[in-house]
């Protein structure tokens, strides 16, 4: 408690100048072809809770890693015990795979475990990269690849380790991540300093608010020259630079 407690949601780290506008629910959680990089961190109201990432390569084409979580792990379990259905199953290790849960389906999910609020960093994707990013989670690697083996299937308590690991190899260079992070929240201040397009933040009874960096400020520089004197038949010059003052 005295590591955490003061870190009560939503988004304790949200800067103050980022402006914030309201969204429906649905409008939020409508399919969409942009390819998208989405980042769930999850609050209980003490702390931290859980973090989760939402993969959209196109509209047909989106996945869910739920690292130890829950969401549609039974389901998971009886098709990998043999009792296989018809359909594929929605879960394999920890991946949603059919049936993705849209934003608003996977908070509603958290809700129900007590979250009291989901933070949600997006970046667009270009396709190329989002298809990377795809057939890494859909797929693994192996100790052959660049960055090293990956798989989806992740201990507990281990969600967030998971996450930055995968931030850190696989997400370049859209994301710098340089270090492992244990507490979600932690995740999340490091993820505000990785230029997100946008960050979405849910709370019960209430529509969910999405939040932009300001845009950044033309620096002009402007120089005045004024020969008030010679030298030796050198000219001095008086130089002024003027620079706009710095809103904190």
């Amino acid at each position: 408690m005295m590591l955490t407690g003061c870190v009560i949601g939503p988004a304790p780290f949200l800067p103050e100048n980022w402006k914030g506008q309201p969204s429906s629910i649905e409008r939020v959680s409508e399919p969409q072809q942009t390819p998208q990089l989405q980042v769930l961190i999850m609050y209980s109201g003490l702390s931290s809770s859980h973090s989760a990432l939402r993969l959209i390569r196109n509209y047909e084409h989106v996945v869910v890693w739920d690292p130890a979580g829950d969401y549609a792990r039974f389901e998971g379990e009886i098709f990998l015990d043999g009792e296989a259905k018809a359909q594929p199953p929605r879960r394999i290790r920890d991946l949603i795979i059919r049936d993705p849960p849209p934003l608003d389906t996977y908070v509603q999910f958290r809700w129900s475990l007590d979250d009291t609020s989901v933070e949600v960093f997006e970046w667009d994707l270009p396709p190329f990269k989002a298809e990377e990013l795809y057939d890494i989670l859909l797929k693994g690697t192996d100790e052959s690849h660049p960055a090293g083996s990956f798989s989806t299937l992740t201990w507990p308590a281990l969600c967030t380790v998971a996450m930055s690991d995968f931030l850190e190899r696989f997400a370049k260079p859209i994301l710098h991540i340089s270090d492992w992070y244990f507490f979600p929240h932690n995740l999340s201040q490091a993820l505000y300093k990785q230029a997100p397009d946008r960050v979405r933040i849910f709370t019960p009874r209430q529509e969910p608010l999405t939040y932009t960096a300001p845009s950044p400020q033309p620096r002009s520089n402007h120089v005045t020259a004024t020969n008030f004197g010679h030298d030796q038949g050198r000219p001095h010059h008086n130089i002024q630079s003027h620079f706009p003052s710095k809103k904190m």
